[in-house]
């Protein structure tokens, strides 16, 4: 893992932070941290602007933020998350792929003050489209037997589905052609 993730950030130095994927996916996910990490969405969000200008001191200091006005892609990350984190409610439940997904939301918070961190989002985005089915498919023997469990997983799903539907009407997923190298720019 950290082979490949050193190899990928020859290609984009930003790919350097997807080092943390892996601790984040084997931290066990308690009740009180999805309380949590739902409250930290919105409260990160509206405190995007400063909290940028603390991470861009310690990461990158020529970093300036430019209001882009991103917000869909955030808002539709967050209530997927929120219902993944709902309908997903055993106790201790492993972090997994939720985990990962988390940390896109976040990112996805400062693409609205910074146009790179919603590229830094993409890293983690990964995890929606691996670990979406699995954590639906584990999920079958509640999906089963609660109509009220069956309403809500159908939501989660329209969630993802109009997330697709956002990527493919929007070119910011798609802008790698042609594709240049970071160091030949």
């Amino acid at each position: 893992f950290i082979l490949l993730v050193l190899l990928a950030s020859t290609l984009h130095s930003s790919a350097i932070i997807f080092l943390v994927a892996y601790p984040l996916y084997h931290i066990k996910a308690s009740d009180k941290w999805d309380v949590i990490s739902i409250i930290r969405i919105p409260v990160v969000y509206v405190l995007r602007a400063p909290l940028f200008g603390i991470l861009s001191r310690i990461f990158k200091d020529e970093a300036k933020t430019t209001e882009t006005g991103a917000f869909t892609l955030f808002a539709i990350f967050s209530l997927i998350y929120i219902g993944l984190v709902i309908l997903n409610k055993k106790q201790n439940r492993p972090g997994g792929y939720i985990n990962i997904f988390y940390l896109a939301c976040l990112c996805q918070a400062f693409a609205g003050v910074y146009y790179t961190a919603m590229r830094v989002g993409y890293y983690f985005m990964i995890a929606l489209a691996v670990g979406f089915p699995e954590v639906l498919q584990d999920m079958k023997s509640e999906r089963d037997e609660n109509k009220s469990y069956k309403i809500a997983y159908g939501v989660v799903v329209a969630l993802f589905i109009m997330y697709g539907l956002y990527a493919i009407k929007t070119s910011t997923w798609a802008m790698a052609c042609p594709y240049k190298f970071f160091w030949t720019q």
